[in-house]
């Protein structure tokens, strides 16, 4: 069923308005018409599905007949920060890890990172991401849609590294035989937040690793091969999301 997205606002009572690109979607791309089921969800973890009522240009008007109980989000808060990437592939990670199930995205400035965006630009990549953000959590069927923070340094990070209980720093040097599955398996309790650092195409310096062992963030490689920093991201997420299994 095709679905849009609301704020929680357009909801009211058994009525949701469906307002702004949503229903030039609906309307002109789409060309639904009254009496033809939808889903809309707020992006907080409601879904509702109902029949449009009433239609204009400027919003439609549908009767809410269900309010949808969908499990398809884990209690499992995966905090992605993923380095600053040229725009192309940084939109292949959001998009990507949005639909395996990411809670929060932080864009990273770390020491190699090749990209320098001035104030202005930042405001309008975050922008981009969260639509990215949004299409993909529409697509894949979510509840939720992953923050996309402001951009970060590394060291700010580092300090708010304490609110998670398990935190990880991908590095391609590392070979004393950490994995992902001992990280994630090998514990007392599974995870309930994780923090999941990747670096850019240069990788974390040796002194970014150190400061992130310090911080409490473990070390693990994701194999013998040298991944783009858009491939370990999705592959690493993958990896969580399978062998935590939620």
């Amino acid at each position: 069923m095709i679905r849009f997205l609301i704020s929680p606002g357009d909801v009211a009572g058994d009525k949701i308005t469906i307002k702004g690109k949503e229903v030039h979607h609906l309307r002109n791309v789409l060309r639904l018409r009254r009496g033809e089921k939808v889903t809309c969800f707020d992006g907080k973890g409601r879904e509702y599905r109902g029949r449009i009522e009433r239609l204009s240009a400027a919003q439609a008007e549908v009767q809410i007949e269900k309010v949808a109980e969908r499990k398809k989000e884990s209690p499992l808060k995966i905090t992605l920060a993923q380095s600053l990437i040229r725009s192309h592939k940084m939109d292949l990670v959001v998009q990507k890890c949005t639909e395996l199930g990411v809670f929060e995205i932080i864009p990273l400035r770390t020491e190699r990172s090749l990209i320098n965006l001035d104030e202005a630009k930042r405001k309008a990549r975050r922008e981009r991401w969260q639509r990215l953000a949004e299409a993909a959590a529409k697509q894949s069927g979510r509840v939720q849609i992953p923050t996309i923070t402001e951009v970060r340094d590394f060291a700010s990070l580092l300090e708010t590294a304490g609110d998670f209980d398990l935190k990880i720093i991908s590095w391609e040097d590392e070979g004393d035989g950490k994995s992902f599955r001992d990280a994630l398996t090998k514990r007392l309790s599974p995870p309930e937040k994780i923090l999941l650092l990747i670096g850019p195409e240069g990788g974390f310096s040796a002194g970014e690793v150190a400061g992130a062992g310090k911080a409490g963030l473990l070390p693990i490689s994701l194999g013998s091969r040298i991944l783009r920093s858009e491939t370990a991201a999705i592959a690493a997420t993958a990896i969580i999301v399978y062998e935590v299994g939620r």
